[in-house]
């Protein structure tokens, strides 16, 4: 057991996140991507928690490489693949039991992207795009101009092998798949089911007035991987 820590009376709790790798040191400070994913693990630590990579197991003693348990996979920025996290179990007659986790089995030997149509452009979302913002602003990458739409009106996202809409606009978003009922998302997320590439295909409007739709066209492509 351990002592719970306090300050002026108040318990107070820690989490931890560590990453091992080059860092770039300056002015009595480090910097680089080694730092960036290290702090990427503190926030994905709970309080109490502590939170490594692969990369930090690697380097450990068997006693302490015994101690780590797989507990998921994370996106990282500027990195192209998930990160495997690893707890690091400091308080062995407090840990939570684990179910098999079926994320972690998901057959790799195909790999998703969706193909988004707008006018006379395409556009790809997949493991090498993983975002795509729609909007009014020019700094979006897909830029649509309209009263009804919204200077960031919507963004899909590719993240553990799935595909999100996420809207952000005044006037909402209306999604349909194939030749299914109407859905309406508003300041709200939606998983984009997807077909085939012989299925019938997804489609979205934004908008709430029908004669200045936002209307996109969209096609789940599976393909495998070189």
């Amino acid at each position: 057991a351990h002592t719970q820590l306090r300050v002026d009376g108040q318990p107070v709790s820690i989490r931890i996140g560590c990453h091992y790798g080059p860092v770039v040191a300056e002015s009595q400070d480090i910097f680089g991507s080694t730092v960036h994913t290290a702090n990427r693990m503190t926030s994905q630590a709970k309080a109490g928690q502590i939170i490594t990579t692969e990369a930090t197991v690697g380097q450990l003693t068997a006693p302490w490489r015994s101690a780590c348990r797989l507990i998921d996979n994370a996106p990282i920025k500027g990195q192209r693949n998930e990160v495997p996290l690893y707890e690091v179990l400091w308080q062995v007659d407090d840990v939570t039991s684990m179910v098999r986790m079926v994320g972690h089995d998901v057959d790799r030997s195909h790999c998703t992207r969706l193909r988004l149509w707008w006018l006379d452009r395409e556009l790809l979302i997949d493991e090498q795009r993983p975002i795509l913002t729609i909007g009014r602003a020019d700094e979006n990458d897909l830029v649509v101009k309209g009263n009804l739409v919204s200077r960031l009106h919507a963004r899909i996202e590719y993240a553990r092998h799935k595909f999100t809409l996420i809207d952000h606009s005044t006037n909402g978003t209306f999604v349909r798949e194939g030749g299914g009922e109407e859905a309406f998302v508003r300041r709200d997320s939606l998983q984009l089911e997807g077909r085939r590439a012989d299925q019938p295909r997804t489609h979205a409007r934004g908008g709430v007035r029908p004669d200045h739709p936002l209307r996109l066209r969209a096609r789940l492509d599976r393909r495998r991987a070189p």
